[in-house]
């Protein structure tokens, strides 16, 4: 699996009929998210001509399966930062299944963050709202690494929209 990440911005307004039409030019494509700053496309295989040309700006490609060997805090933070949630949440992940505890709940929670964040770039503030609800139910510790816990959700609990990666920016 692929991610391309395109260098343009986007409205989010018709996400689902853009995927539509990136399905019908390419098959391989299954997911489209939608970012302050750029566009991820998710796909199966690598995307085709049709799809490079049409958006033309710089992108990254990403293998995920290169993913599975990072375990890096300071690595998953880089992503949040700038809104790459899919991969801070692979990431999160690789560190997460070794932990136990109050330790990995706390890891469960910004790993939701980053899934809820993954539902808002597709569009889906309803799936959004109740995993930030579902987040905000965990005993977390009140820090990990240099990521204030307890500051995030107290941003959470004042504003269900807080962007994350604002924080994440700050703690750079």
């Amino acid at each position: 699996m692929f991610i391309y990440i395109y260098n343009i911005k986007m409205e989010n307004i018709c996400r689902d009929n853009k995927l539509k039409f990136f399905k019908m030019l390419d098959g391989n494509i299954y997911d489209l998210r939608i970012a302050d700053n750029h566009v991820e496309i998710a796909s199966y295989y690598k995307i085709n001509i049709k799809i490079k040309s049409l958006l033309k700006d710089y992108y990254q490609k990403i293998y995920v399966n290169n993913l599975k060997n990072i375990d890096s805090v300071s690595y998953a933070i880089y992503l949040i930062s700038n809104q790459r949630y899919w991969e801070a949440h692979e990431v999160l992940e690789n560190i997460w299944r070794n932990k136990n505890g109050i330790i990995k709940k706390t890891y469960q929670f910004i790993i939701l963050l980053c899934v809820a964040n993954i539902h808002k770039q597709r569009g889906h503030i309803e799936t959004y709202y109740r995993v930030i609800k579902r987040a905000m139910k965990i005993n977390t510790l009140d820090k990990i690494e240099n990521i204030d816990i307890k500051l995030i959700k107290y941003k959470f609990s004042m504003d269900e929209n807080y962007n994350i990666d604002v924080y994440f920016k700050q703690i750079m």
